[in-house]
């Protein structure tokens, strides 16, 4: 039996939020990205989903995804941490909370150096439980600093 999984293209900028296949933000603006943004998986299949950051131009010091929140009746993270990028230095958090089905990753530059560019943050292994559909969702709120955020 096929199963279709919808994952909702976020942008998550410092000064906007785009959502559901929206266009990007204004220019200037760090975006994350979830790719590939739609998927259509098997039950029991695994799969890997890349979240992007573009700097467009801006130096970034960091990136805080508190949370990265999926449907664990759905959806199972392969492990107890994802896999992270190299864009950054240190990895100053990397969690899977599989019962919540919440994952907690940040990553910061060291030595006062900026990141500037487009690249891979980290990949996420997933595994498909169950027939329907779900997403996987930044928590984000406009002029909040303690969920999904990139700094600069």
């Amino acid at each position: 039996m096929r199963m279709r999984t919808i994952f909702f293209f976020l942008s998550v900028g410092i000064t906007s939020l785009c959502i559901f296949f929206t266009a990007s933000a204004a220019a200037q603006a760090a975006t994350l990205q979830i790719v590939p943004s739609t998927s259509t998986q098997e039950v029991n299949q695994l799969f890997t989903v890349t979240i992007l950051l573009d700097t467009e131009g801006a130096g970034v010091d960091g990136v805080d995804v508190h949370y990265l929140a999926y449907d664990p009746a759905f959806l199972e993270a392969q492990g107890i941490a994802v896999t992270p990028g190299t864009l950054f230095a240190n990895t100053n958090i990397n969690t899977v909370n599989a019962g919540n089905g919440k994952i907690d990753f940040a990553q910061s530059s060291q030595g006062g150096s900026q990141f500037t560019g487009q690249g891979t943050l980290t990949t996420i292994q997933f595994k498909m439980l169950k027939t329907g559909v779900t997403n996987l969702t930044f928590d984000f709120t406009p002029n909040v600093t303690t969920d999904t955020n990139i700094s600069s």
